[in-house]
């Protein structure tokens, strides 16, 4: 993994822009010997001397090694120049045969630049780590290099004769950070040398950007950046740079990662579909297009409906139909003019896996709604320092995969990166979307035996079964009690089915609505057969008219058996389509 180093010409370099986590790891063993370890020492105090030390300026942390680290301070372990000063003054030479310089970059990596230890790389102050050395590494380097590589650690090496400079050269962020002084007693003078690099890190008047040139091994996907062109020169230059570098690491092609990209202000405007650039060569050649727009407000929810409606079709290059993850990384400086709710949860409903990443004025709540998922909503001082730890997104947009949804099934269907009977996190965020429904006075219709229903529905329920147990102590009018209880479940299922379809779960609605009508065609034959048996014996102690009697008694016999064979068979019918319903109609 090679590295490369672009200077920036920042604007405004105030007091509190001026701050760093610096590291001095010092070779302790036979390679510098004991009668040479107080020019090295000297080294370090030099260095020191001239720089802002402090808890809100430069932090410094110090180790040695031989076969093993040993971590004399940490970077929170003092808080003023004085006392650092003192500590390493204090140094003494501990010897040894072996110069594990791997086993270091690792404990460095490890224990010395975590946030426990004073590590403010989250807050996005630059870390960096100074190599002293008289001789090659006894073990191998390359964990611990890959490590301070991917956490954005810029390192630098100071060797003493020509023995250890393969190494140093192999860990430096860049072969100019390794510094060569011929003995000894030149070791003093490399201060003025390495300074310069240091300053200009702390002053951030140098910026160092890692250059990635080993290609990931990934699956298929189509990503789609969305990028807000109102962050000026400045940001949107650092947002094509990353693009560039990612692309770079990408196996691109029809059938491997395509990538397109999006700008937007008020309006959105095409800058390439998912199938403009076939080969790595065209799309970073055309990446120069990306270009800063002026603009004082967003509209991301419009520029969300833009990806979803017009870019992501088969005929641009989406191959959303085909199974092939769809992902979207929005990145943004301010908050939305529009609504991004709805837009964002069509994007979810498709299957879309989308990615926010914000600095500056945006806002991070509404990040969080944009994201799939809270892990993908990503908030930064300055996008600027993506270029120097862009592990996070990049590992988001090469390894996710989740639900594709090319019509309306029943159940949704798993595609790479997930396994049966397990729950992906698009599942999570429809889940969490539920819950929200809830939250808001909304019923979940997931379940008819288990929903949570809104409280009128629960109190229109509540009244009928007090009708129907209050009519318990009548046999002849307990089964009316029941038909109103199953007509009312039969018209809540039917307005729960209209929202269903609405919503893409046809298949569910179908069940709920199916085993409802069945329910009240059941009791509504059932009552015909009750109410023609009560009827009966009324009609026939009517004395006014033998043929008025016989005539009424004939018709509503016929008519009741009618309503009861009818329903009944249609209780029949509803039963046999709810069993076909359980397979997914």
């Amino acid at each position: 993994m090679a590295a490369g180093v672009e200077v920036f010409a920042v604007g405004g370099s105030g007091r509190a822009q001026e701050s760093a986590d610096l590291v001095l790891l010092i070779d302790g063993s036979q390679n510098i010997g004991a009668a040479n370890f107080p020019f090295v020492r000297d080294l370090a105090l030099t260095i020191i001397e001239r720089l802002d030390v402090g808890r809100d300026t430069v932090r410094v942390a110090l180790a040695t090694y031989n076969g093993s680290p040993q971590i004399k301070f940490y970077l929170n372990s003092y808080t003023s120049k004085a006392s650092v000063l003192e500590a390493v003054r204090g140094l003494t030479y501990s010897g040894g045969d072996e110069s594990n310089l791997g086993l270091a970059l690792e404990e460095v990596s490890a224990s010395l630049l975590s946030q426990s230890s004073g590590g403010r790389a989250d807050e996005g102050v630059p870390q960096m780590l100074v190599v002293v050395s008289a001789g090659p590494s006894t073990d191998d380097t390359g964990s611990g290099d890959r490590a301070l590589k991917r956490a954005g650690v810029i390192t630098f090496g100071v060797t003493i004769g020509d023995t250890a400079t393969a190494d140093l050269e192999a860990v430096a962020t860049d072969r100019s950070f390794v510094l060569s002084a011929p003995d000894f007693r030149a070791v003093a003078s490399m201060g003025d040398q390495l300074l310069p690099y240091v300053n200009g890190v702390v002053q951030r008047s140098i910026i160092v950007q890692t250059e990635f040139t080993e290609v990931l091994a990934i699956g298929q996907r189509d990503i789609i950046f969305l990028i807000d062109s109102t962050m000026g020169a400045t940001i949107i230059n650092s947002v094509r740079e990353f693009i560039k570098r990612f692309v770079d690491i990408m196996p691109i092609g029809p059938d491997q990662v395509q990538v397109g990209v999006a700008q937007f202000s008020n309006n959105p405007r095409l800058e390439m579909d998912l199938n403009t650039h076939g080969s790595r060569e065209a799309l970073t050649a055309a990446l120069g297009s990306i270009k800063p727009r002026p603009g004082q407000t967003i509209n991301i929810g419009a520029a969300l409906d833009f990806v979803r409606t017009k870019m992501l079709k088969p005929e641009k290059g989406s191959r959303l139909q085909q199974g092939v993850p769809q992902l979207i990384l929005l990145m943004t400086s301010k908050k939305s003019s529009d609504s991004v709710d709805a837009p964002a949860l069509a994007l979810q409903r498709l299957g879309v896996l989308t990615l926010a990443a914000g600095s500056k004025a945006a806002d991070e709540q509404e990040l969080r709604k944009i994201a799939f998922a809270d892990s993908v909503a990503f908030y930064m001082r300055d996008f600027r320092l993506l270029l120097r730890n862009p592990k996070a997104i990049v590992d988001a947009l090469s390894t996710l995969a989740g639900v594709v949804v090319t019509e309306v099934p029943t159940e949704p269907e798993l595609i790479s990166g997930s396994q049966p009977g397990t729950k992906t996190e698009l599942h999570r965020a429809r889940e969490r979307e539920r819950e929200r429904d809830w939250e808001h006075g909304e019923e979940d219709t997931s379940d008819l035996s288990s929903q949570r229903l809104p409280l009128h529905v629960h109190v229109s329920f509540l009244i009928l079964h007090l009708v129907e147990l209050l009519l318990g102590g009548f046999p002849h009018l307990r089964l009316f009690g029941n038909l109103l209880t199953h007509l009312t479940h039969l018209l809540f299922s039917h307005l729960l089915y209209d929202k269903e379809v609405a919503r893409g779960e046809r298949g569910v609605g179908n069940k709920k609505l199916l085993c409802c009508s069945s329910l009240c065609c059941s009791s509504l034959a059932r009552w015909a057969c009750r109410l023609r048996a009560l009827m009966s014996p009324i009609l026939a102690s009517v004395s006014t008219c033998s043929c008025f009697t016989s005539f009424s008694s004939f018709s509503f016999n016929l008519i009741s058996r009618e309503i009861s064979f009818c329903c009944t068979w249609s209780s029949c019918w509803s039963w046999m389509l709810t069993l076909r319903g359980a397979n997914g109609i």
